[in-house]
């Protein structure tokens, strides 16, 4: 008996051996797959970093685009330019606690067309860390327009439409009251406040009364001086010119007065004062050919007019291919004129039309556009490689 007892005591030693063994496998085991599962965790949050940095990088270049002073200025750091002619810029952002984020590189492809491309890189730690974890996101802009620009005739302080022979096709609105007096309106006729049709005037689409304030554009003189295709210091008069070349944006720090001359664009004016359009002018000849006319004059009192067309022939009327646009002043369109396009009033002051003014706004060209009201840009398509 006494040896049948040694013999099971020496059985247990082995039998608690094996078991701590199995124990310890088990144990380094379950920490090997915890190990790889915090680095596959560690990994996922870098990767979710990177992306947001590159989010980041994305929202940098909208805001540039919808938003920045001077876009793309290459000696204003941090965008410079790429070997292709195209902004970019890289940047480090920091955790709240100082420490470094990781890093972003974002370039902007074909930064003039209606649709540019962004592309953006996150990385963490840094671009330049071995092992690095990025991530890149592909952001298709569509660039759009105000809405203003959509109506025939936009005020900011009412509008009257009066006379026989005056036809607007399109739709108006006004922050105030619209009159429409023995005119006729081939759309809508929306007003904050009230619409008074008389005399035979004539609606063919909804009348809308109290209808909600809407924003209306905003001038941004240091966007249009630097892309100004050329600048006037001072009054500029053009007198009997056929024809007058208008390549882009024509900064002009004074007046501008337009006489006996022909101007064809694609183009805008845009001037820091006043804008008069005298007889025998065509401004633009086409949707190919429009200048839009910008005003930044500021009307003081009535009759202060920033944009004027004077009164034309009825043989001969004055004409417009394009834009008015007048962010603080009042519009003022006489007797006898022809408009392709349409006329947007800010700063509370009126537009006002004459006898025989026709309007046509059944047009959807980018020419009208470019160089006007400072476009919006929206994410069209939106790519994670």
């Amino acid at each position: 008996m006494p040896g049948r007892l040694n013999e099971e005591k020496g059985i247990i030693l082995p039998i608690v051996l094996i078991l701590t063994l199995i124990l310890m496998i088990t144990g380094l085991v379950f920490v090997s797959l915890g190990v790889q599962e915090n680095r596959l965790v560690q990994r996922e949050i870098k990767k979710r970093r990177a992306f947001y940095l590159a989010e980041a990088g994305i929202e940098t270049a909208i805001w540039q685009f919808n938003c920045g002073d001077q876009p793309w200025l290459p000696w204003s750091a941090p965008w410079t330019e790429d070997g292709n002619g195209n902004p970019t810029r890289t940047e480090t952002l920091y955790a709240p606690q100082g420490s470094s984020a990781g890093d972003y590189e974002v370039t902007v492809s074909d930064k003039d067309a209606s649709n540019p491309l962004i592309e953006s890189t996150g990385y963490v730690p840094s671009k330049g860390a071995e092992g690095r974890v990025e991530k890149t996101v592909c952001v298709t802009l569509e660039k759009g327009h105000d809405a203003m620009f959509g109506y025939a005739i936009a005020s900011a302080a009412g509008i009257i439409i009066e006379n026989p022979g005056t036809v607007i096709t399109g739709s108006c609105y006004a922050v105030g009251d619209i009159i429409i007096d023995e005119a006729t309106v081939n759309g809508n006729a929306e007003a904050t406040e009230t619409v008074s049709v008389t005399n035979e005037g004539t609606v063919t689409g909804t009348i809308t009364e109290g209808a909600d304030e809407l924003p209306f554009p905003e001038f941004d003189s240091s966007y249009y001086q630097y892309n100004a295709s050329s600048i006037t210091n001072g009054d500029l008069a053009i007198n009997g010119v056929d024809p007058y070349a208008v390549d882009g944006i024509l900064y002009v720090t004074g007046n501008v007065t337009i006489s006996n001359s022909t101007l064809v664009g694609p183009g805008s004016i845009v001037a820091e004062g006043k804008i008069n359009v005298q007889q025998n002018s065509l401004v633009g000849t086409s949707i190919d050919t429009g200048v839009s006319l910008v005003s930044a004059y500021e009307s003081t009192l009535e009759d202060d007019i920033a944009i004027k067309l004077e009164e034309g022939i009825a043989e001969n009327p004055s004409e417009v291919w394009g834009e008015l646009w007048s962010p603080n002043g009042e519009i003022k369109i006489e007797m006898n004129s022809l408009i392709y396009g349409s006329a947007v009033s800010g700063g509370r002051h009126k537009i006002e039309t004459g006898s025989g003014v026709i309007y046509y706004t059944q047009f959807d060209d980018e020419d009208f556009y470019s160089y006007v009201a400072r476009p919006t840009y929206l994410v069209q398509n939106w790519q994670e490689e």
